[in-house]
């Protein structure tokens, strides 16, 4: 690997993060981000993959 590539991980890999609040606010942390996310059911199945910038 060289300087410039990245290790990206497998996305079935990732640990669930719940990044929205109770009332739907992100975390100051993550506003203002590029970032991509996934909208999973309550049993985990994924339903959407996106991206914010």
């Amino acid at each position: 690997m060289t300087n410039t590539q990245m290790q990206i991980p497998e996305l079935s890999k990732l640990e669930y993060l719940p990044y929205i609040d109770s009332q739907g606010k992100l975390p100051i942390s993550l506003q203002g981000k590029i970032g991509v996310y996934g909208i999973f059911d309550r049993d985990q199945k994924l339903l959407f993959v996106g991206y914010s910038r």
